[in-house]
């Protein structure tokens, strides 16, 4: 029953139990602002720490706002920084990374440390390192396969399957599911493939 449902925290001892009115005492207050703390070279993030992406436009009339961002905007891509700072949105503090592109700020929503799992909680079977030649072998197939990233040669092809749905379903054509996919067998082991 939804009168049953309850907010709690483990402590590790226990769980202490939260009223919503408990924890809506906790939720960070609302500026509308971004409080940037520092400047860092993009290549200092891990990039394992970026969430989400959204454009940052000027807030307020007149020319003010707009002469102030476009100054921000121009002297970070110059400087080739990002603004490394907080805000909240909704009901949720972020770590924030803010750059300049294409002329805009863009802000990318960051995980904090303590979002991300360790590596060393993953039970991960320990073997021995393979040999010098198998790693040669792997290094050569890698730099083979090497290439610049082009962001346009990859596409959505779930997107692309679903407009063509929605075409033929239009079209009153009659959509069937596809049948189960098989469930696949293990990977071959790449170092005795190499």
């Amino acid at each position: 029953d939804y009168a049953e449902i309850a907010h709690g925290l483990d402590t590790g001892d226990g769980y202490v139990m939260l009223t919503d009115e408990e924890l809506a005492s906790a939720q960070p207050e609302k500026t509308r602002t971004i409080e940037i703390s520092k400047f860092v070279a993009l290549e200092e993030i891990d990039p394992i720490l970026f969430d989400h992406p959204y454009y940052l436009l000027p807030a307020g009339d007149g020319d003010g706002p707009l002469r102030a961002y476009r100054l921000l905007a121009e002297v970070m891509a110059d400087a080739d920084k990002v603004a490394i700072g907080q805000f909240v949105l909704r009901t949720k503090e972020y770590l924030v990374a803010v750059r300049a592109r294409d002329g805009l700020l863009a802000l990318t929503t960051m995980l904090f440390q303590q979002e991300i799992r360790p590596t060393a909680d993953l039970d991960l079977p320990t073997r021995k390192r393979p040999s010098k030649a198998k790693v040669d072998r792997a290094v050569a197939l890698v730099e083979a396969l090497g290439a610049d990233f082009d962001h346009d040669a990859y596409r959505d092809r779930y997107r692309r399957r679903l407009r063509k749905l929605v075409k033929d379903k239009e079209a009153g054509e009659t959509i069937r599911a596809p049948a189960s996919p098989k469930t696949p067998g293990p990977p071959p082991d790449i170092m005795e493939a190499l």
